[in-house]
């Protein structure tokens, strides 16, 4: 598998990068609570901490909010004792922490389970669960003042390629990327690269609201700042590269538009964002008999939703086409009633 960050250290950028952070407007908010100086060794479990809770917190499902932790816990054998702490993690709580923090620590399997080690339980001191906590509060008041629903973990069907073959996109709302970056300054030449990565795979994707993304993003919670770059300033050039270079599309990439299948099935959750319909409009749609779903599989093939896209397509254009006639036949009459009178 080839995800974003396994290739971005292959990349050549120029010195500025590819997406220059000199492009996207920045909006810094103020907070009355001031960080702790903790030592620099567990500023990526404290950030992969805060980024757990934020996704537990979104949608209080612990499966998918903690699925990379379950994941790295199952490297070392551990997957019984890391449901065990998921549990714990209820709410904001020092215990639910404490409990996130050795959850956050198993993704760290993903990278090298050899340089894996357990968190000292006296590492988490309350100047560390102070400043999760403040990380925490900044990052959901700026997503409250979002405004759009924020969807995390967004696959990118459509978008994928023999180069990246796996990933999500971190956060995206109806019209934006949405990426959090902890550096103490502005984000790296290296992250805008990935967001870049990420646009491009959207507009390839099938989803329709990834295709209208209009602004990529980042939100800083230790500088407490928020970074935007509307699309049309992101260099055509760089997105050319990305395309041929980097993803390297071709005539073999896999896209539904071009008339050939990203696979042979889709989830029922996929197919959903796919048509761009709620479950009860495609719950009819299914006991219509317009799609069916292999029972065996829970999925949709992509050639049916395709066939019922088409004949939706010339459904409605039938259906323009007879109030086009009715609408002129109407106006006739008129005129011939007029022109009688």
């Amino acid at each position: 598998m080839s995800t974003i960050n396994s290739i971005i250290p292959e990349i050549h950028q120029p010195k500025n990068g590819l997406l220059p952070i000199s492009v996207f407007e920045r909006n810094k908010f103020n907070d009355p609570n001031a960080l702790n100086k903790i030592p620099q060794k567990l500023d990526r479990i404290i950030n992969s901490t805060v980024n757990c809770l934020v996704r537990y917190f979104l949608k209080r499902d612990a499966e998918s909010a903690f699925e990379s932790c379950f994941l790295g816990a199952s490297f070392i054998r551990e997957e019984h004792k890391a449901q065990i702490l998921a549990k714990k993690v209820t709410g904001l709580d020092d215990t639910s922490i404490i409990a996130c923090v050795h959850l956050a620590n198993y993704e760290e399997c993903l990278k090298s389970v050899s340089e894996y080690k357990v968190i000292d339980e006296k590492e988490i001191t309350l100047e560390v669960i102070k400043n999760i906590k403040i990380l925490f509060h900044r990052i959901m008041t700026f997503m409250s003042r979002y405004g759009s629903k924020i969807i995390y973990n967004h696959t990118l069907e459509g978008g994928y390629s023999d180069a990246i073959d796996t990933g999500v996109v971190p956060f995206v709302t109806n019209e934006s990327i949405l990426m959090l970056s902890y550096n103490e300054v502005e984000p790296t030449p290296e992250e805008t690269l990935e967001i870049l990565i990420y646009y491009v795979m959207c507009k390839h994707s099938i989803y329709p609201t990834l295709k209208e993304i209009k602004y990529v993003s980042f939100f800083n919670p230790i500088t407490n700042t928020f970074y935007k770059c509307n699309v049309p300033l992101i260099s055509e050039t760089a997105i050319t590269l990305i395309e041929e270079k980097v993803l390297k599309y071709n005539e073999n990439h896999y896209n539904v538009e071009n008339g050939k299948t990203v696979e042979d099935y889709l989830s029922i959750k996929d197919a959903i964002e796919y048509l761009g319909i709620d479950e009860a409009k495609f719950d009819k749609i299914v006991k219509s008999k317009q799609l069916i779903i292999d029972k065996e599989e829970n999925k949709v093939s992509v050639k049916n939703l395709n066939e019922y896209l088409q004949n939706k397509r010339m459904t409605n254009k039938l259906v323009w086409i007879l109030s086009l006639t009715s609408i002129l036949a109407i106006v006739i009459l008129v005129v011939i009633l007029l022109t009688v009178k």
